[in-house]
């Protein structure tokens, strides 16, 4: 019963009126922030009023448009001034940022690649966002294989969102998964039919009518 309770509460942050007008707020305020209003990936000024709540990254029309090509496995963006808000979400867009997160993916750029702007065509931005979020072509050079995919919030903001997981393996330990085991396979009915005659077959079908009749008699 507390199992169902908790599921059927998750998104109950989205129903508390006073929450989401503080979270929006903040979102509010974080995108007036000079680094934030502009797009994070083409430079744009005019339309920034989108995020990514996985990258930490603030977003034109166009380039959040882009996003949603590469998948949520990667990127998920959300409008700034519609959507509802987790407190997680509003954690972590605080811990990050277009400064911090392009420190990150755009800490190896290779001299001469011209970085987009808003007057680049879409197909220029597209294959930016790709190789820079997608295949992370420019992150540092000195990262490890494997590392997370995404952009790694600090450990204040990991600690609100409860990622213990990522949180263990950002300080270098190891994480202990639970082993489960699969149920032993049912046991089934075991008979013992040596005491049983196996049926005998007469050899005259004519004989074996007869003495089944007889057997119907003598009941």
């Amino acid at each position: 019963i507390v199992a169902r309770m908790a599921a059927s509460d998750t998104f109950a942050y989205k129903r508390d009126a006073k929450l989401q007008q503080r979270l929006a707020a903040e979102m509010s305020a974080l995108l007036k922030q000079p680094h934030n209003s502009i797009c994070a990936d083409c430079g744009n000024e005019k339309t920034v009023r989108f995020c990514s709540v996985k990258l930490g990254v603030f977003l034109c029309n166009r380039c959040y448009g882009l996003h949603r090509n590469l998948g949520a496995h990667i990127t998920r963006g959300k409008c700034i001034g519609l959507d509802a808000w987790s407190p997680e979400e509003v954690d972590f867009m605080r811990a990050n940022g277009n400064v911090r997160v392009n420190s990150y993916y755009e800490a190896s750029i290779p001299p001469g690649l011209q970085r987009p702007t808003a007057s680049s065509t879409d197909n220029y931005v597209s294959g930016w966002i790709r190789d820079k979020y997608e295949r992370r072509k420019y992150i540092p050079s000195n990262t490890a294989p494997g590392e997370s995919a995404g952009f790694l919030p600090d450990a204040r903001c990991i600690a609100q969102a409860g990622i213990a997981n990522l949180a263990s393996q950002h300080a270098g330990q190891r994480v202990a998964v639970p082993v489960t085991t699969s149920a032993p396979p049912p046991q089934l009915f075991d008979a013992d039919f040596s005491n049983f005659d196996a049926p005998t077959h007469s050899a005259n079908p004519r004989a074996s009518e007869h003495a089944f009749a007889d057997d119907l008699i003598s009941f």
